[in-house]
C-alpha cells in the first residue's frame, strides 16, 4: 500500500474556495444545534480523464527521463493518491478502521471499511442502504502524529458512470473522541476535496497519551442514478509532527 499524500498546487486542477463561516452544533443524539463549525472545501483536486493504464505509462516516461514529473503532478487525484513523495503517512499510522455497515460482496468485488483507506481510487466503501447514519471510526496510537486535513475522494470515481449510479456525500458529522467535531459540506463533483480541520490528536511529544479516534457519519447525499448505495472511495489525512 502505498501512504502518500501530496498536494500539489499546479493550474488547472486545484481550485481553492473560501471556508464557511457557519457554525452548528450537535446534541448527544448528533442532532445538529449551534457549535459545531460548518466546513467546504478548502480546495478540489479533480479525476483526470485518463485510466489507470495511462497512468502508468506516463508516469514510466518520466522514471525514464523522457518527459517532466510535472505531467505526473498534474494528473489531478493520480499526482496526489500515487506520487511517492514524503506526506504524513512518513510517520502517521491508522492503527484501525471500522464501519458501522457495509453492502454485502458482489461480483468478487468487496465495499468493506478498509477500502475507504488504501491509496486505490477503484475501491470503495459502499453502505448497505442510502447511507444515512453509517458512519466509519479510524483510530489512532496515543503517539500518532497530529493531523489538521483531511481529503475525501467522494463516490465510485473509478468512472464517470459509476460515480452518477451511485449515491455520494453531501455531508459528514466528523466526530473527535466520540464528540461532534466539525460538519464537512461536500461538493457533488468527482473529486478529492480537502479540508482544514484545525489540528486534531496528542502528538508524539505526549506521553502516555491515550488512543484517539475520528469518526464520519454520513448526514446527507447525493442520490445515485441507478442505486442507492452510498460510496465513498478513499480518506487521506495530512498533518504535522512528521520530519
Amino acid at each position: 500500500m502505498k501512504k502518500i499524500f501530496t498536494l500539489i498546487l499546479l493550474a488547472g486542477t486545484l481550485v481553492s474556495f473560501q471556508m464557511a463561516s457557519q457554525r452548528g452544533h450537535c446534541s448527544q443524539t448528533g442532532e445538529l444545534t449551534a457549535d459545531v463549525q460548518r466546513l467546504r472545501p478548502v480546495a478540489i483536486d479533480t479525476m483526470a480523464n485518463i485510466s489507470m493504464t495511462e497512468y502508468k505509462h506516463i508516469v514510466e516516461l518520466a522514471d525514464k527521463g523522457e518527459i517532466e514529473y510535472d505531467s505526473v503532478y498534474s494528473l489531478g487525484v493520480y499526482g496526489a493518491l500515487y506520487d511517492d513523495g514524503c506526506s504524513w503517512y512518513c510517520g502517521g499510522v491508522v492503527d484501525t478502521l471500522t464501519a458501522s455497515g457495509c453492502l454485502a460482496s458482489q461480483g468478487g468485488f468487496t465495499y468493506g471499511a478498509m477500502n475507504a483507506h488504501d491509496f486505490d481510487h477503484e475501491s470503495v466503501w459502499a453502505t448497505d442502504g442510502n447511507g444515512i447514519g453509517q458512519y466509519l471510526t479510524f483510530t489512532f496510537a496515543g503517539n500518532n502524529p497530529r493531523i489538521t486535513s483531511v481529503a475525501i475522494l467522494n463516490g465510485h470515481v473509478k468512472s464517470e458512470k459509476a460515480w452518477r449510479d451511485n449515491s455520494r456525500v453531501k455531508t459528514l458529522l466528523m466526530y473527535y473522541n466520540d464528540k461532534p467535531y466539525r460538519l464537512l459540506e461536500l461538493e457533488d463533483s468527482r473529486s478529492l476535496q480537502y479540508f482544514d480541520v484545525d489540528t486534531v490528536g496528542y502528538g508524539p511529544d505526549v506521553e502516555n497519551a491515550p488512543k484517539w479516534t475520528l469518526k464520519f457519519e454520513i448526514k446527507e447525499v447525493y442520490p445515485g442514478a441507478k442505486y442507492q448505495d452510498c460510496v465513498i472511495a478513499d480518506f487521506i489525512f495530512d498533518g504535522i509532527d512528521v520530519h
